[in-house]
């Protein structure tokens, strides 16, 4: 996640994202730093 010219690499309370795609980019990146892998399920949302 970017921040103006500021690269985020830790996460913290408080931190915002534009959009769900961005925070779940967040999530697998930081993750796979910390040796660990993801799997994200799949939602359905009705409509």
């Amino acid at each position: 996640m970017m921040t103006g010219d500021l690269k985020l690499d830790e996460p913290y309370v408080g931190l915002k994202f534009e959009s769900e795609e961005e925070a779940k980019d967040f999530y697998v990146e930081y993750s796979k730093r910390l040796g660990f892998v993801v799997r994200m399920m799949q939602r359905r949302r009705s409509g």
